[in-house]
């Protein structure tokens, strides 16, 4: 790897950019000694490390197949069109491809069917821009087509599902956008996916004993410390009004467009309908949108919707409000068991029928989950929307059953069928160590790989003895885990300072809101604009963005009022606006140079402790005689903190201001830890401090 990381080497005389760093070329050599002997390797790089290259290059130029699997579909497209085509500027030839889940593909099926009764609402353009997309496409790639936000609920209707889908069944599947896409993938040496898909085919690979990706012997996981919270959702059981719906609308549009339907058929379609739609309706309510309203100030007719967190109720809780769950569960199962059999005898292609037939099976069987006895390995809950109360008539519910830990799962599942493994993110260790991790996603430690340390970096301080995956003994590990931690290259001290007043109110206190509030005002008039906020509820995210709108000079932008990719370019292109966000902005948010000099924090991330999810873990943790708070909700929520606080300096001549507005971090014990953790990073306690800081930064 000397020969094309080195100061002399090879990308040094490709790219006129490229800046020897003795991280990258650390982190490359331990790439290429893991995809070389089979090994898992995890790597902790520094912002500012370049670890795409760190890891692309190993693979290529060992001639290995890999799997480069993804935190977001930004970052699988910033690969395809940004890290690869350098490797082809440095000589590599590369063949590559970009996979994503089926609902990203237009479903040729489903786009016919709907061309015979489009709905009479559709706006007429709409419709003429969609057929001339269709027509042109070569990939079915929705991202393509402009003229559709991604959650519109129209997509559902065109793109492709596992409920509908008849594989080669279909009379279409010679043109299907996503077998052409899976074949693709079998041709070329890196296939780019997301980790949502690269679970779902570990999970079809376990159940089903098929598989959505290639078999291919070496994988590369990127934002990896994203990994456990998308398995957990990508591993989580779901059943509601929505489930029913849909399979009754499919099926109603398949048996409208058929001519050979009887009187008879339609009259026993129709009692079919009415009574799964008021047993699901009961049970239920009605299908929950999970959005708030927010009026877009460009267009008040159009408004933007934006998700909102549904209230999550125990398990026991529902149950004492619903006496009548089980039983209506039942009633469905019964229902659904019938129409199976009924849909056999109808007049439609064979294979709808098959695939309807299986739909309403795997709904009947998350009726059994749901109505049976509670499994040890799996937490129930529900998810209320609308007049989110328990007692509420109006409350929407989704029953959710979600993996106590997923470790075990991954252990079983994803890690046995690499034979090398790469998992390598900027955030990966608690308290400088692994430990936390690679428990979490079920690894086990081994030490490091075997390169003498170079001068500016440090290896990991994991320890040389080898962690039980969780739920596997001892006897049942395969190879262990290299790690390997390196530290950003970054001349923190130059570039930034970290405010955390002291004096704010405590998060709890009714006065924090207003005092967030002010100071944000504050920072943002300091720096000019170019601002993001970070905030951890949505509440405190309207909150401080309609503050600021009536006081600073500048554009404020707030996540919900305008789709998230419309939102970053037009951040970046306005360079002294201000963006309030939540959620999604946390991670993944890379906006260098000019636009961004200042990223503001509102609290610490911790997660909700009445979350049924999280008390469960808690539970789990206190029966193993283990402390809660430091073994689990302190390391996640530093860990998010750090991610957010990463959002700032992107590259070596980036400057600007830190700020997280939680004096928890003076005040608490824990907060020492928390200092710790953020280390290098300066932090100032005094806004004098930091005002002075920045104009002698700025020359002023």
């Amino acid at each position: 790897m000397e020969a094309w990381f080195g100061p002399e080497g090879r990308l040094r005389e490709s790219l006129p950019e490229f800046e020897f760093r003795p991280g990258q070329l650390r982190m490359a050599q331990a790439v290429a000694q893991g995809l070389a002997e089979g090994r898992r390797v995890i790597v902790e790089a520094g912002t500012g490390i370049g670890k795409t290259l760190a890891y692309l290059v190993p693979a290529v130029v060992g001639s290995h197949l890999i799997i480069v699997a993804t935190g977001t579909i930004a970052l699988q497209e910033q690969l395809a069109r940004k890290d690869i085509p350098l490797l082809a500027r440095c000589g590599l030839q590369v063949s590559a491809a970009v996979l994503k889940g089926r609902s990203h593909y237009l479903c040729l099926w489903k786009w016919n069917r709907w061309r015979q009764a489009p709905p009479l609402i559709l706006d007429a353009s709409l419709a003429r821009r969609l057929e001339s997309w269709v027509r042109r496409t070569s990939t079915g790639d929705r991202a393509e087509f402009d003229g559709l936000p991604e959650d519109h609920p129209l997509w559902p209707e065109l793109t492709a599902d596992a409920q509908t889908c008849m594989g080669p069944r279909c009379a279409f599947f010679q043109d299907c956008y996503l077998y052409e896409a899976r074949r693709q993938a079998e041709r070329v040496q890196v296939v780019i996916v997301n980790h949502h898909l690269l679970l779902a085919d570990a999970r079809v690979r376990t159940y089903r004993d098929r598989r959505l990706l290639p078999d291919i012997p070496h994988l590369v996981i990127d934002e990896a410390h994203m990994l456990e919270e998308t398995a957990v959702s990508a591993l989580t059981l779901t059943l509601s009004f929505a489930d029913f719906h849909r399979l009754l609308q499919e099926l109603d549009t398949s048996i409208q467009v058929s001519e050979r339907m009887s009187d008879t058929s339609l009259r026993r379609w129709q009692a079919y309908q009415n009574r799964i739609r008021t047993e699901a309706l009961a049970l239920f309510g009605r299908e929950a949108s999970g959005e708030q309203r927010i009026v877009n100030p460009e267009n008040s007719q159009s408004a933007i919707r934006i998700p909102q967190s549904p209230l999550r109720v125990s398990w026991s809780e529902f149950c004492r409000q619903h006496a009548q769950w089980s039983r209506r569960l039942t009633n469905l199962k019964a229902t659904l068991q019938s129409l199976m059999t009924w849909v056999q005898g109808l007049p439609l292609p064979a294979e709808e029928r098959d695939q309807f037939s299986l739909w309403a099976s795997e709904l009947a069987t998350l009726c059994d989950v749901f109505a049976g006895d509670a499994d040890d390995d799996l937490v129930r809950y529900v998810e209320s929307s609308g007049s989110a109360t328990p007692r509420s008539k109006e409350a929407r519910w989704t029953l959710c059953a979600t993996p106590l830990q997923v470790g075990s799962l991954l252990a079983e599942w994803l890690w046995p069928r690499f034979r090398s493994v790469v998992l390598t993110s900027a955030t990966l260790t608690y308290r400088g160590r692994f430990d936390f991790l690679a428990e979490r996603l079920g690894l086990t430690l081994e030490g490091t790989p075997d390169h003498g340390p170079t001068q500016a970096v440090q290896s990991a301080s994991s320890r040389d003895v080898q962690l039980a995956p969780t739920g596997v003994g001892l006897g049942s590990m395969v190879h262990g885990l290299w790690a390997l931690s390196i530290p950003s290259p970054f001349r923190w001290r130059q570039q930034t300072r970290l405010w955390i007043p002291p004096d704010m109110p405590d998060p709890q206190d009714p006065a924090f809101v207003p005092e967030l509030q002010r100071r944000v005002e504050a920072l943002v008039r300091l720096v000019g604009g170019s601002t993001l906020v970070l905030c951890t509820s949505l509440q405190n995210m309207q909150a401080v963005a309609a503050y600021l709108e009536e006081r600073v000079p500048w554009t404020v932008y707030q996540q919900g009022r305008l789709p998230r990719r419309t939102l970053m370019e037009r951040f970046q292109a306005d360079v002294s606006s201000v963006l309030v966000a939540t959620a999604s902005f946390w991670q993944g948010f890379d906006v260098p140079g000019e636009a961004l000099r200042c990223v503001i924090i509102d609290k610490l991330p911790f997660e909700v402790p009445s979350d049924p999810v999280v008390q469960a873990r808690i539970e789990s943790i206190r029966r193993a005689g283990q402390d809660p708070f430091h073994a689990y909700q302190l390391p996640k929520a530093i860990m998010l903190l750090r991610q957010g606080l990463g959002r700032l300096i992107r590259t070596q001549t980036d400057t600007g201001i830190l700020a997280l507005m939680d004096s928890r971090v003076w005040r608490r014990p824990y907060g020492q830890i928390i200092r710790q953790e953020l280390r290098p990073i300066p932090i100032v306690r005094a806004w004098e401090e930091l005002e002075q800081w920045w104009r002698k930064v700025n020359g002023e």
